[in-house]
C-alpha cells in the first residue's frame, strides 16, 4: 500500500470541516476506503504537532511570566529540541492509535447499528477530530475545540450512519461515560503507582 498525500486536498478538507461541517459530513458517506482518510490524518496530525509545539514554545515565556505555576507544568517544553526522537515516536504512536480508537468506536457502534464498518468509522473519527489536531494545543481555546470535535462526530453519526437525534445523543452520552470511566481508572492506577 502506497501512501499518497495531496496537500491541497488536505487543506481543502480541513477548510471544509472548519467552515462547512454539515455539508462535509453529508459528503463523507460517499468517500470509500480508509487510505485517503489516513493520509489526511497523518498530514493534519503532523501539521498540528508542528504548529502546536512552535506555538507553545513561543507562548512559554509569556505563560511563565503571567502565571509562575505554569512554568512547572510546561517545564518539559524546554527539552523539546532535545527530544525529537520521542516526538517522532509519539507521532507514530498517534497514527497507530487512530486505528485502535476507531476500532473501539466500531465496537461501541455495533451495539447501536449493525451497519457500522471499520472504514466508515475510521473516516468519521479522523475527519471529526481534525480541529482538535490542528488547534487543540491552544490554551483555554483547546477545550472548546475538543468539544467542537465531539459535535462534529455527533453530526457525522447522523450523516454516515443515519442516526436520529435521540440515538446520537444516547451514543454520545455512552461514549463520554465510558471514556470518563477509562480516564478515571487510568488516573487512579497512575496515582496509586506513584504513591508506592
Amino acid at each position: 500500500m502506497t501512501l499518497e498525500i495531496d496537500i491541497f486536498d488536505v487543506i481543502a478538507k480541513n477548510k471544509s470541516i472548519l467552515l462547512h461541517p454539515k455539508s462535509f459530513m453529508l459528503a463523507l458517506s460517499k468517500e470509500k476506503g480508509k487510505k485517503s482518510a489516513f493520509s489526511f490524518f497523518a498530514t493534519t496530525s503532523l501539521a498540528g504537532n508542528i504548529v502546536g509545539i512552535t506555538g507553545l514554545l513561543l507562548l512559554f515565556p509569556l505563560l511563565t511570566k503571567m502565571v509562575p505555576q505554569v512554568g512547572y507544568e510546561f517545564a518539559a517544553l524546554e527539552d523539546i529540541p532535545k527530544n525529537l526522537i520521542f516526538l517522532l515516536f509519539a507521532y507514530l504512536l498517534g497514527l497507530l492509535g487512530s486505528f485502535v480508537y476507531a476500532g473501539f468506536l466500531l465496537f461501541l457502534l455495533k451495539v447501536f447499528t449493525k451497519k457500522a464498518t471499520f472504514n466508515r468509522t475510521y473516516r468519521l473519527y479522523v475527519y471529526s477530530w481534525a480541529p482538535s489536531l490542528l488547534l487543540g494545543w491552544v490554551p483555554i481555546v483547546g477545550i472548546a475545540i475538543h468539544l467542537y470535535s465531539l459535535v462534529l462526530f455527533a453530526l457525522g453519526l447522523g450523516s454516515v450512519y443515519k442516526f436520529s437525534f435521540k440515538k446520537t445523543l444516547l451514543f454520545m452520552l455512552t461514549l463520554i461515560m465510558i471514556l470518563f470511566f477509562l480516564n478515571s481508572t487510568i488516573e487512579t492506577l497512575a496515582i496509586n503507582q506513584t504513591l508506592q
